[in-house]
C-alpha cells in the first residue's frame, strides 16, 4: 500500500489492533455474498468467487480483457487456478500464497492459446483477499479494487495500476511538471500491469503483516464496472446501511444503481462484479 491516505488510516486511532491472542484463537464469524451483471457488453469477461478453506475464506474478482472470448478465458483461468491452489496451500502464510499464485497465474495466462494454436494475447486484473480469524491479507494486479468500510469511513486499500499511477509518481518526484501531467492525463486509465503480461513485476499487497479486522468491518471487492459508474460517497452510503441480513441485497442495489447511472449518462454499463464480506 503506497497511498498516503491508506497508511495514515492504519496508523490512526480509527485502526485499532485487537489483542493478538484473541485474533488467533477466536473462530471467524462473517457473512458474505457476491453478485455480477453483464451490463451492456457482448460478453461476460469478469469472473468472481468465494472459496471456503478451514476457518477462513478466499474472495477474488478478475476482470478479463482481450479480443473475442480472450478476456473471458483469461479471467476464468485465473480464478480456476486460484481455487485449485487452495488445495495445495499447506502451511504457507496467506500473503506468500497469494503472491506465489499471482506469479503462477500470470505465466499460465500469458501462454494461453486460441483455437488456431496462436497466443491469445489476453489478460485479466485480479484482486484477492484471504480473510481468517479477523485478519486479512490481499493482493492486487490491475485496476480492480478492494475497499474497507469501518464505521462510516470508506478506505480504498488498493492502488489502480494504470498510467495515471505512473504520472502521479513522476509528478511527485518532479520528473514531470504540472503541464506535462495534465497533457498526459487523457491516457490515465490505461493499464500498465495485469495478469498475463508475462514476467509480472508488480503485485500490490498489504504491507507490515495481515490487516486486523473488527466486528462490523465490511470488505468490498469489485471490478471497475462499479466504481466507474458510482462515486465513493455513494458506495459508502450503501455500505453504511448494510446489515448482516442485507449483504446480498446491498450488492444488488449498488450494482443496479451503477447501471442506471451509466444509462443516464448514455454510456454502456461494463461487466460489473462485486463481493462483500462483513465481519460479525
Amino acid at each position: 500500500m503506497k497511498n498516503d491516505e491508506i497508511r495514515a488510516f492504519f496508523e490512526s486511532d480509527d485502526y485499532c489492533r485487537p489483542d493478538e491472542s484473541e485474533a488467533i484463537s477466536k473462530e471467524e464469524e462473517y457473512v458474505c455474498a457476491m453478485y455480477q451483471i453483464q451490463g451492456q457488453r457482448d460478453n461476460q469477461e469478469d469472473a468472481l468467487g468465494i472459496f471456503h478453506s478451514g476457518e477462513g475464506i478466499l474472495a477474488a474478482v478478475c476482470d478479463g480483457m482481450g479480443g473475442l472470448n480472450g478476456g473471458e478465458k483469461a479471467s476464468r483461468t485465473a480464478l480456476e487456478i486460484l481455487k485449485e491452489g487452495i488445495l495445495h496451500k499447506g502451511s504457507q502464510e496467506p500473503l506468500r500464497f497469494l503472491m506465489n499464485e499471482a506469479q503462477k497465474i500470470d505465466r499460465i495466462v500469458s501462454g494461453l492459446l486460441d483455437q488456431n494454436g496462436k497466443r491469445l494475447n489476453a489478460g485479466t486484473t485480479m484482486v484477492a483477499a484471504w480473510i481468517e480469524r479477523r485478519q486479512m491479507s490481499f493482493i492486487t494486479v490491475g485496476d480492480s479494487r478492494i475497499y474497507l468500510m469501518r464505521g462510516k469511513r470508506l478506505i480504498q486499500l488498493t492502488e489502480d495500476q494504470n498510467y495515471g499511477m505512473l504520472l502521479k509518481r513522476k509528478l511527485q518526484s518532479e520528473e514531470i511538471n504540472r503541464a506535462e501531467f495534465q497533457r498526459e492525463s487523457a491516457m490515465a486509465e490505461a493499464l500498465v500491469n495485469y495478469i498475463g503480461i508475462g514476467g509480472l513485476q508488480m503485485i500490490g499487497c498489504n504491507s507490515g503483516g495481515p490487516l486486523c479486522l473488527m466486528p462490523g468491518d465490511k470488505i468490498l471487492l469489485c471490478s471497475d464496472g462499479l466504481y466507474k459508474s458510482m462515486t465513493p460517497e455513494r458506495i459508502a452510503e450503501h455500505l453504511i446501511d448494510c446489515t448482516a441480513g442485507s449483504v446480498e441485497r446491498t450488492l444488488i442495489r449498488m450494482v443496479d444503481e451503477a447501471e442506471k447511472n451509466a444509462l443516464r449518462r448514455r454510456k454502456k454499463q461494463d461487466n460489473t462484479s462485486v463481493i462483500l464480506v462483513m465481519e460479525l
